[in-house]
């Protein structure tokens, strides 16, 4: 599979790439307001930065989030109380032996 935006959730197994449109979401002002975490294996892990735009290309911005869960297991964080903004867009620096669903809130 790729990642995938689907109404207020963003599937990722994948880290982004400027080749693929469908890897990040660009789109300002997203606040993350939940993750599912499903991790495959012990050295599973994702990164999330903020998206940026130079030189005529997508790439990561600031990193946002690092997330290491235990392997074959499932974990849900809610960040509704304290959702983290990504002002230009989310990014997946990298997503290495997982898959998560990002679950957030567009701008209006």
């Amino acid at each position: 599979m790729a990642n995938k935006a689907n109404a207020n959730t963003f599937f990722v197994d994948t880290a982004s790439s400027n080749a693929v449109a469908e890897s990040f979401i660009a789109e300002k002002d997203i606040l993350l307001q939940g993750v599912i975490y499903t991790g495959e294996a012990s050295h599973a892990h994702v990164d999330l930065a903020d998206l940026a735009y130079s030189n005529g290309e997508n790439k990561a911005g600031d990193k946002k989030m690092h997330l290491h869960g235990v392997a074959d297991s499932m974990q849900h964080i809610d960040l509704s109380d304290s959702p983290i903004r990504f002002p230009n867009g989310i990014w997946i620096s990298a997503c290495v032996g997982c898959e998560i669903t990002l679950i957030i809130k567009r701008k209006g």
